[in-house]
């Protein structure tokens, strides 16, 4: 679609992006009444001074091999029914190709309604949680446990610092600076968050709801220091078995420790899910964060992309466990070719399989098999529990 102009949605445009989404998601939209407005930034494409598509952006600081690297997460995108298949939102997601390194954040993250979909735009799926069941009765091994705190507004540091210091230890996993994706008032919202303690000290985190008409408590995040806080969270939830028969633990991490503990309880039942996309916007931060193996190594690659910065031949020498040189040319020979989306998969460290598996991959094309390039970027025990 031509004459198509991309802007932030500004306090006139606003009641313009409310009616996109209202006609998108499907939600109803009183004509006149002011709605809050979120303190995230909002994009718009507009025809004829009106929006037609939108999205918001949600700054994130997330953990990067043991480092913080600013990211940022994209939801709300949606378009007006009469405009969709017209190439506004691929203009709006061509314009966070140059925000985006503009302002310093090398990755975006996205729940795809389509993975087929966002792959138009460079995202690929870098999560593959799971959903695990358990009945409590079967929870015997996990001893009742009172040792927790529940948050109610007034230890929000405490609560942020257990929390950061255990998300730390979760690949691609969004730090949090407010407390906001935490009930403050828990015994209104019926959506508790309690801290679980060993001699005193925060060592694992728990937020959870209870539905009683289905007898099912459901925890949306558990984060834990140690085993004897992962064991005491358990423990406490099994609290709840008078009134919930079955517990529900989303967003569990492939290869995370809370499957290892269900192992033995007999009514547990993993169900995979889609997580979260994401796309890389400046591969040479990745590649400046990422951490290497102590040997020696070295490898280049080509990445075909929309980024510019993006685009050619990086060649990535490394020892002791970090970079020694990262340099990119236009042309020339390399160990393999990567799209977007399969830079994506390989280089954040959540499909890296190895040869075998990169050979079968879509966008991954091998013409020296360099171990060295495999070995820089092994599976990561990734998370990502952040709604947006």
């Amino acid at each position: 679609m031509e004459n198509l102009v991309i802007k932030p949605i500004d306090e006139k445009s606003f009641e313009g992006f409310r009616r996109v989404s209202a006609s998108s998601f499907i939600w109803s939209l009183v004509p006149g009444e002011d709605g809050d407005r979120p303190p995230q930034p909002y994009y718009g494409a507009f025809a004829d001074g009106k929006p037609i598509a939108v999205l918001e952006l949600f700054e994130k600081n997330i953990s990067f091999c043991g480092k913080v690297l600013p990211a940022v997460g994209i939801g709300g995108v949606a378009a007006l029914p009469e405009y969709r298949r017209c190439g506004a939102v691929r203009a709006l997601f061509r314009e966070m190709e140059k925000i985006m390194p503009e302002q310093g954040r090398s990755i975006g993250f996205l729940y795809p309604f389509s993975v087929a979909y966002y792959e138009k735009f460079g995202y690929a799926l870098v999560n593959h949680p799971f959903t695990l069941t358990a009945d409590f009765h079967d929870m015997q091994k996990f001893d009742r446990c009172c040792d927790v705190t529940l948050y109610e507004g007034e230890n929000t540091d405490e609560l942020l610092e257990v929390y950061n210091r255990c998300a730390k230890a979760y690949h691609l996993m969004p730090l949090r600076e407010t407390a906001d994706l935490f009930s403050k008032d828990p015994l209104k919202d019926c959506r508790y968050t309690y801290l679980h303690r060993t001699a005193g000290k925060a060592d694992g985190v728990v937020t959870f709801t209870v539905n009683r008409a289905e007898r099912n408590l459901t925890v949306s995040d558990l984060l834990f220091e140690n085993k004897t806080a992962l064991y005491g969270l358990l423990g406490f939830l099994r609290n709840y078995d008078g009134i919930a028969d079955k517990l529900t633990l989303e967003n569990v991490p492939l290869r995370s420790p809370i499957a290892a503990v269900f192992e033995n309880v007999a009514s547990t039942h993993l169900a995979g899910c889609h997580g979260v996309a994401a796309r890389i916007y400046n591969i040479k931060t990745v590649l400046e964060h990422n951490t290497y193996p102590l040997s020696d190594g070295s490898f280049s690659f080509r990445c075909t992309d929309t980024v510019d910065a993006n685009n050619g031949i990086f060649h990535v020498t490394y020892q002791n466990g970090k970079a020694t040189e990262i340099r990119k040319t236009e042309d020339g020979e390399c160990d393999l070719s990567l799209s977007a989306c399969a830079a994506a998969r390989l280089l954040l460290g959540s499909d890296n399989e190895g040869i075998r598996s990169a050979m079968y991959t879509d966008g991954v094309e091998i013409f020296n098999p360099n171990t060295s390039f495999f070995a820089a970027f092994p599976n990561r025990l990734t998370n990502f529990t952040d709604p947006f």
